[in-house]
């Protein structure tokens, strides 16, 4: 706020005053609704508009334990949230702004239903720690990824990640993600879709295809589930050509950005916090007139150095399978560096890890002060 941020709520941004002429585009106001209301924000000649193109978590629903979403999303092409009227808005202005009926237009193929787990100990947890690699309850690597279930007619999976989840999580408490890839398929033994399911009833599927079917009612009882379904999550992997998805500033636009995940760039990757973050950035650089440039995204996926620690750090930093013939191969030689000390890299990890918690645990304390 002391750098005149205004953030106002309940209000749907729903259309922009944009004037076209042969010079350009200029956005001259924002108009939004509020309690029934519509509002015009104008916009000076010193200002700058960047907007939000569609959303992947608009129209989410939620359940519990004892309740399944309510899903009431209308899947034809006018019953889209309000996340997407803005877009479609202003796509209905000029073809420059994209399509975005090719990504918010078919629920079935965009949605997608998770579930989180809180778990006190239970049947469940310790069927976890024979399944996990290491204590899940240690602190170190878990499930060490995603645990599929192949047998099961909703091709379920879960994850244990690096506990605690949370940093100021209970000791006795693990965070565990469930979701289904066909989700749309009727169970094996709860006989109905993932959606239609409560909490109870999907943590009933679960324990049935681990084999502590016998024990539900020990999981049930130490299991918090909530549950969110997602109709647009997958949105942005829709089928799309060239043009259906708007540049960061669309051809002839004076001061008005583009970002997020529905936004064409040369080499990001959507589904991630950067590639909305890289697109404010090119934003602010093109309407500024900046002589600056968004740095490429740096190939790690290929350098051998970054594969090799990240191995080790997956392995909980213990010798991983031909690493002591790679050591003794690569001894003496300039490559010997590539193979990072394992003591050395351990501590980093947990020292950055354990600054960034005592800094969230400060952020905290902060808020309830």
């Amino acid at each position: 706020m002391d750098k005149g941020v205004q953030i106002q709520f309940d209000t749907l941004v729903k259309d922009l005053d944009l004037q076209i002429n042969t010079e350009g585009k200029v956005v001259e106001g924002i108009i939004t609704e509020q309690d029934g209301k519509e509002t015009k924000i104008p916009i000076g000649k010193d200002d700058y508009v960047i907007v939000t193109t569609g959303s992947m978590t608009e129209s989410t629903c939620y359940g519990d334990n004892k309740n399944a979403p309510v899903i009431n999303i209308d899947n034809s092409t006018s019953g889209q949230g309000a996340g997407w009227k803005l877009w479609k808005n202003l796509a209905a202005k000029s073809p420059i702004f994209g399509k975005p009926e090719k990504f918010c237009s078919n629920i079935e193929k965009s949605a997608w239903e998770s579930a989180t787990l809180t778990c006190k100990p239970s049947a469940f947890t310790e069927k976890l720690k024979d399944l996990c690699v290491n204590d899940p309850y240690s602190g170190r690597t878990a499930t060490g990824g995603i645990v599929t279930i192949t047998d099961s007619n909703w091709l379920m999976s879960f994850t244990c990640n690096r506990q605690p989840h949370f940093p100021t999580q209970p000791n006795d408490i693990l965070v565990i993600w469930v979701y289904s890839l066909l989700m749309d398929k009727e169970g094996n033994y709860i006989k109905k879709t993932m959606p239609e399911c409560t909490g109870d009833e999907i943590l009933a599927e679960l324990s049935y295809h681990l084999g502590i079917i016998d024990e539900l009612d020990n999981v049930v009882e130490n299991t918090i589930v909530r549950i969110s379904f997602m109709p647009y999550i997958t949105s942005m992997f829709m089928p799309r050509a060239q043009g259906d998805r708007p540049r960061v500033v669309p051809e002839g636009c004076k001061n008005l950005g583009l970002v997020g995940q529905f936004i064409e760039t040369n080499n990001d990757v959507v589904f991630t916090m950067e590639s909305s973050v890289r697109t404010a950035r090119i934003a602010v650089y093109e309407l500024l007139n900046l002589n600056k440039q968004v740095p490429d995204i740096n190939p790690l996926q290929y350098d051998i150095r970054h594969l090799l620690k990240a191995t080790q750090a997956l392995n909980d930093y213990k010798p991983f399978l031909g690493e002591g013939i790679l050591r003794k191969i690569l001894k003496g030689s300039y490559f010997e560096h590539i193979l990072v000390n394992r003591t050395e890299e351990k501590e980093e990890h947990e020292s950055f890890f354990m600054e960034h918690v005592n800094k969230f645990q400060d952020w905290i304390k902060g808020i309830k002060s």
